[in-house]
């Protein structure tokens, strides 16, 4: 081994979270549902979750560390712990709180794969025995691009939209207008299957744009069905 590390292709950032859903889900994989990330965290990757008050959305711990948390709190946190913020609790923050616990689990996920990653990580952790989840969050190094098509097609697998293409756009492409522009009705639906898959609407079109489902149109195509110009930002 020369501790080089082996190029990821979102190919293979795809096959991989297909292989770990169809590992996890079985039978149901594939259907239209959430995936409980905190619950795949827990009974997949083998990592617990808390939430915490932080000055930060969240930080995976990789090693036991002594964290100073916002509230000027210090706790030991063991290893394998991903630490979400307080303000991600609740039904309202469940597209936002499941994107921050698969981003996460692909950061751990990530991160020990990188060689030495342990030893190189601890190298970046400040002298003192208390540090604070920004400290902690700035040693545990990986490609974020990674992290995040990772985590993409963890929460919204192609089979999976695929199927809602062909169920709610009978295979066309989800149109955008001008410069990010939605058609009210579009708007309103995808609102509607970004709640179904448990993300934010912007997560859901930026994983569309990635699998070339979404059509750009001139803004002068926008209309709803009395022909009146009218639609909102995509995002």
């Amino acid at each position: 081994m020369n501790g080089t590390k082996k190029r990821i292709t979102a190919e293979g950032l795809e096959a991989k979270a297909e292989m770990m859903l169809k590992e996890y889900l079985g039978g149901n994989f594939g259907m239209l549902q959430a995936v409980d990330m905190e619950r795949m965290a827990t009974e997949y990757f083998g990592l617990s979750v808390r939430y915490e008050p932080l000055s930060l959305q969240s930080v995976s711990v990789w090693k036991q560390t002594c964290l100073r948390f916002a509230d000027d709190s210090v706790r030991l946190i063991p290893a394998g712990t991903i630490l979400v913020d307080s303000s991600l609790r609740g039904e309202k923050q469940r597209g936002r709180r499941n994107l921050t616990i698969a981003r996460e689990c692909a950061r751990q996920l990530l991160f020990w794969k990188e060689p030495n990653a342990e030893a190189r990580a601890a190298q970046m952790l400040p002298a003192q025995s208390v540090v604070t989840p920004r400290q902690l969050r700035a040693s545990c190094v990986v490609n974020e691009w990674e992290v995040n098509a990772l985590a993409s097609a963890l929460l919204m697998p192609p089979t999976v939209l695929n199927t809602i293409l062909s169920l709610f756009y009978a295979d066309a492409p989800v149109c955008v207008y001008g410069r990010g522009r939605l058609s009210a009705a579009d708007s309103r639906m995808l609102d509607t299957l970004a709640a179904l898959l448990g993300v934010t609407r912007s997560a859901l079109l930026l994983r569309l744009w990635q699998l070339h489902k979404i059509a750009v149109l001139p803004d002068h195509r926008i209309c709803d069905a009395k022909g009146e110009k009218q639609g909102r930002r995509a995002v």
